[in-house]
């Protein structure tokens, strides 16, 4: 297991869903506890969810694994119920996602009623962010933060806290983004090039710090911070990673009047949501796309 996420920590998701099953053969044959096959179970839904295997293909896998563990313990449940809420969402299936989200609450109501109360809330914000209801996600974003501090979840929180910054800043609600990102504190980005998690910890901060950099008029610290992005990304095998990170670039580059260059960026993201499946990520693209043809043309 250790290996297996090691390699989701670098961003090797197909890695570590290989290294997963590895792990839960082992698990089968040692008799392990309800704990044990659902950490297992976690790291390879968690890798479906993220990696490069195709929502096509990821759905019907995680269904199957949900009928050979799902009576397992609701620890076992959640750990597959939660990924498949999002990939649902991602195929652009609200009434399947939102069955899957009702399994998800009754197994986090049944194994761990507090703390899964704060990812049922990151699983509905997300829900409802690739359904395009963003007053509804933000709200989510805030009830998780709230849940998580008074855990004393510091990691949640602070993740939840990047993904609400996202989410206003696609919103082109920069200076509220900004106040959001400050609240928090002073924003670290790591620097350990490859060894780090490029879809939480580099490719998502770093870009996000550029669309920030570039709002504030910093032109030279948003295209460094986006390069950088881009290229932390490219340690990654997951499509949603690259793909984020062309889209932070695409917006540093929309900013800086650099129209031509900011629709290829945009494209590039469109290919590496196509490659996942991921519909309402194709579709933003070609809206992104679209919205930025009469600049293109200008220049």
């Amino acid at each position: 297991m250790r290996a297996a996420r090691k390699r989701q920590c670098l961003g090797r998701y197909g890695e570590a869903a290989a290294l997963g099953e590895s792990a839960l053969r082992w698990a089968r044959r040692a008799g392990a506890t309800e704990g044990e096959r659902a950490s297992v179970l976690g790291v390879l839904g968690f890798s479906l969810l993220y990696g490069p295997e195709p929502v096509s293909s990821a759905v019907p896998r995680l269904r199957t694994l949900l009928s050979r563990y799902g009576d397992q313990g609701p620890a076992c449940r959640l750990a597959l119920a939660g990924p498949l809420v999002l990939l649902h969402a991602m195929q652009g299936r609200d009434s399947l996602a939102r069955a899957a989200l009702v399994l998800a609450r009754s197994a986090a109501a049944e194994a761990d009623p507090r703390c899964g109360a704060v990812l049922l809330s990151v699983l509905e914000a997300r829900l409802e962010s690739l359904a395009g209801r963003t007053t509804r996600s933000a709200r989510h974003l805030a009830e998780a933060r709230d849940a998580a501090a008074s855990l004393g979840l510091g990691p949640v929180r602070d993740a939840v806290r990047w993904a609400s910054v996202r989410l206003l800043t696609d919103a082109g609600r920069y200076e509220e983004a900004a106040r959001r990102l400050a609240a928090g504190g002073s924003p670290v980005v790591r620097t350990e090039g490859r060894g780090v998690a490029c879809s939480v910890d580099t490719a998502g901060p770093a870009g996000l710090l550029a669309r920030l950099a570039a709002a504030e008029g910093r032109a030279e610290d948003a295209r460094a911070l986006a390069d950088r992005a881009v290229g932390e990304a490219a340690a990654s095998d997951s499509p949603l990673v690259h793909a984020l990170a062309r889209l932070d670039q695409a917006e540093v580059l929309r900013l800086a009047g650099r129209g031509e260059a900011a629709r290829y960026a945009v494209c590039l993201a469109g290919e590496g949501f196509a490659r996942k499946g991921h519909v309402p990520g194709v579709r933003d693209a070609a809206a992104r796309h679209a919205a930025l043809a009469p600049a293109a043309r200008r220049r």
